[in-house]
């Protein structure tokens, strides 16, 4: 079990600095790791977390265990991409702080990039991001539909060891995620809903 100072960016919520000196608990569980308390950030008003990551082998494992399951929404919270799979009942949560798309053979279906554009041509960017009517969340939302309709499962699940992860969907659809940053920042986050266990890349643990 490990304690220390919470000097990280707010986990989850990047682009808000947390300076607290709150303090926060860990402890290793037999995979990933475990929340075990945490401290309000007084400067966000977010959760702050001083997180001790899984191993590269964890990861793969846990991105390999979504094939099978079922996809069934895609959204974003502020300009985190999230994304629902379900299988047997169970819940699954993938957030992605990197970039990411949605691809069916050579055309893009949704990117992370299109937070950045308005629906509507002429609207002011910050305002149509902030009200989540931007061609991301329109396209999202598009989706989202077809997946309600049709059940689209994940035909083949992979974690490359750069972090990459690709995810083989059925009628030739592709998810992809992609860290494009050197840096210890997190850039995807895998857990079961309702569960203390999240598996979180990159592997910087031990950091300063």
């Amino acid at each position: 079990m490990t304690r220390g100072v919470v000097t990280e960016m707010c986990s989850g919520l990047r682009g808000h600095e947390c300076r607290s000196s709150s303090f926060v608990v860990l402890c290793r569980c037999r995979v990933g790791w475990r929340l075990d308390a945490v401290a309000l950030c007084p400067v966000a008003d977010l959760f702050c977390e001083e997180v001790t990551m899984s191993s590269l082998a964890d990861l793969s494992a846990a991105v390999s265990a979504l094939k099978g399951s079922r996809v069934v929404d895609l959204g974003r919270t502020l300009n985190m991409v999230e994304v629902g799979f379900e299988r047997g009942g169970v819940t699954y949560r993938l957030h992605a702080q990197c970039p990411f798309r949605v691809v069916r053979g050579a055309q893009i279906l949704v990117g992370s990039y299109d937070m950045h554009w308005p629906e509507e041509r002429k609207a002011d960017k910050d305002v149509a991001f902030d009200m989540y009517v931007t061609m991301y969340d329109s396209n999202a939302k598009i989706l989202t539909d077809m997946l309600a309709a049709s059940e689209f499962h994940v035909i083949d699940a992979e974690m490359r060891e750069n972090g990459e992860i690709l995810l083989e969907i059925a009628d030739s659809v592709r998810f992809e995620v992609f860290p494009a940053c050197s840096g210890p920042v997190e850039s995807w986050c895998l857990f079961e809903k309702g569960s203390d266990v999240h598996y979180v890349y990159p592997d910087s643990s031990d950091r300063d």
